[in-house]
């Protein structure tokens, strides 16, 4: 019959935890079971305060009554890296049963879990309550702090939104959470963010500096220097000159001596190719290419492939990103659709060869500059971005072109 237990908060702290001591007291109390709080998570069972007191101490209602609305935790918490050792856990579970401690209660994250785990091996008894704001525990819909987690992330948001308006700057906002994108996408949800990252998804930083810039560059007029293909304006702004999605262009009346004028009505990570800034600062058409490449990043490797919507092979791929700034290459024998470039050469927008069959060239790949390139590389796969020089594709190398003279 178990006549007394422990109880320890461990690892971060996070709101709740001390409601959670008092729920664990009273229950205690109503089944006439002593409770012992051991202080400073885990390091509380060595045993190494002069004062035995220090480490675990007795707690009753009267005790704990007043802490349930308190921050932080009364009990301390602290991150124990001896307990990893086998020997110190041992050692933990033979000071918990020389005190009569017969279960313990650990309040805490997967970190506090694996211990409690461990001490169950040892022929410990352990409940874990999940408390941690990163809400990253199974088997539980909301760990102790994440709810308020998320509310102090909102009121941040809503804080720092009033002087990015001010200021007609964007900003970003960084969020716990470690492996867990909870807290930002609850964030971002509630706060009608205009973009979130979360570690559960694959996120390419230039994608989201192109949506962003276009997302910033709404409503700015624009003048129209000439088209590209059906599907491409180049445009001109202030000083500087760049390419944009005809969808996302409302084109004005022209003036007297005067390119035509137009508005800028949307943004998309897929169709806003030109990165404006928050003075439309333009990219090399090359770069555009690339930017407008990564957007399909993703998308399965199907053989024969020639749409996102179905899936690329590696040449339908590279044909798709040039015809949509109206830029016509073969499907078949790309490798002669431009000129050859040295390897040492090669520029953003190049097309690069390879041998991967040990017959022919079988493979190719768009440049996108700092030696890595982006492919549809075969069955399986998606769509990526690879480095030139890693193993398999720096010895399969045949030859390099370029469509943009």
């Amino acid at each position: 019959m178990i006549r007394k237990i422990g109880i320890l908060t461990s690892g971060g702290d996070s709101p709740g935890m001390n409601a959670a001591v008092v729920s664990v007291a009273r229950c205690a109390a109503a089944h006439d079971i002593q409770l012992m709080g051991i202080k400073r998570g885990y390091n509380g069972l060595l045993g190494l305060s002069e004062n035995p007191e220090d480490d675990i101490a007795a707690l009753d209602l009267e005790t704990v009554l007043d802490i349930a609305d308190q921050r932080g935790t009364f009990l301390r918490t602290a991150r124990c890296d001896e307990f990893k050792k086998p020997e110190v856990q041992r050692q933990c579970a033979d000071n918990l049963r020389k005190i009569g401690i017969d279960a313990l209660v650990v309040i805490g994250g997967d970190g506090s879990f694996n211990g409690a785990m461990h001490l169950c091996e040892l022929g410990i008894p352990c409940v874990g309550i999940p408390g941690t704001i990163d809400n990253d525990l199974g088997y539980t819909e909301a760990t102790l702090g994440y709810d308020t987690a998320v509310n102090v992330c909102v009121e941040a948001v809503r804080s720092i939104r009033a002087t990015s308006r001010s200021h007609d700057r964007p900003a970003v906002v960084q969020v716990m959470g470690r492996n867990s994108g909870d807290i930002a996408m609850k964030t971002a949800m509630a706060t009608g963010a205009e973009m979130v990252v979360v570690p559960e998804m694959d996120w390419d930083v230039d994608v989201l500096a192109a949506r962003l810039n276009g997302l910033i560059a709404k409503g700015k007029y624009v003048d129209i220097l000439g088209s590209v293909g059906s599907d491409w304006y180049k445009v001109s702004y202030g000083s500087v000159t760049g390419f944009i999605s005809a969808q996302y262009v409302q084109p004005g009346v022209a003036e007297y001596n005067r390119p035509v004028s137009g508005v800028i009505t949307g943004a998309s990570g897929s169709g806003l190719v030109s990165s404006l800034g928050s003075q439309f600062n333009s990219l090399p058409f090359a770069e555009q290419l690339c930017q407008y490449a990564k957007t399909f990043i993703g998308v399965p490797y199907v053989y024969g492939g020639s749409l996102p919507e179905t899936g690329f092979d590696c040449s339908g791929f590279t044909k798709y990103v040039y015809a949509h700034f109206g830029i016509t290459i073969p499907r078949l024998k790309q490798y002669e659709a431009g000129r050859r470039v040295e390897k040492a050469d090669l520029q953003p927008g190049d097309l690069v060869f390879f041998n991967t069959t040990g017959v022919s060239i079988s493979h190719v790949g768009l440049y996108i500059g700092y030696g890595q390139f982006i492919h549809a590389p075969t069955v399986g796969k998606s769509v990526c971005i690879t480095e030139l020089e890693s193993d398999y594709y720096a010895s399969r190398f045949v030859c390099a072109v370029r469509i943009l003279d």
